[in-house]
């Protein structure tokens, strides 16, 4: 009897081993795991955004991979902060073109309906029309300055703000400082926000 328990523990022990042995692969880093939930689920909004938001952080140029899975996400899921939010910056920040801007654009239309006045919106939303401002060079106008002014002005006087982190924080008084500087020319407003970076 001690004979056979003994010989189903083993093989207990051996097939955890296995079943280990396989989980390991799967667990090997974010991109193995997120691809093995999608191959699992293909249809699963979290994981798809998941793994979309992990390639887009490789090195290589992977636009459309990325797009197509935050696409197929937010087609499965179109509430889901996270994927529209993600979905945005992808399209928008880098600012490729006028077309990808304005699907971005979309997007945090969508997203402010849903969390008005978030501060995660707000700031996204600052970056998307500052992206686009910046990548105009000297073709823009006064509207386009006096949105992004706005925005960035909106934005420093939350009572909110203090609890972002500390160098997201430090990136918005810069961003702003910047914007005052080049498109503004207002360079002691411009330095101030900058000292406040480095604060």
């Amino acid at each position: 009897k001690r004979k056979s328990i003994l010989t189903v523990l083993a093989a207990v022990l051996i097939a955890s081993s296995l079943k280990s042995t396989q989980y390991a692969k799967v667990w090997r880093n974010s991109k193995s795991l997120w691809t093995h939930n999608v191959q699992a689920q293909p249809n699963n909004a979290f994981a798809l955004n998941n793994l979309a938001s992990t390639i887009w952080l490789e090195p290589r140029d992977n636009y459309d991979q990325v797009m197509e899975l935050y696409r197929k996400s937010l087609s499965l899921n179109p509430y889901d902060i996270d994927a529209l939010s993600n979905t945005a910056t992808v399209l928008g920040i880098p600012y490729r073109n006028k077309k990808d801007w304005e699907e971005a654009l979309k997007y945090v239309n969508r997203l402010r309906k849903l969390r008005p006045n978030a501060l995660r919106v707000e700031l996204l939303t600052t970056s998307l029309y500052h992206s686009r401002l910046r990548n105009l060079g000297n073709n823009y106008n006064d509207d386009d300055v006096r949105v992004v002014n706005e925005l960035y002005a909106n934005i420093v006087q939350r009572d909110d703000l203090n609890v972002y982190k500390s160098e997201h924080l430090a990136r918005v008084y810069n961003h702003y400082g910047l914007f005052l500087n080049r498109y503004k020319k207002e360079y002691m407003k411009s330095l101030r926000y900058h000292r406040l970076a480095v604060e």
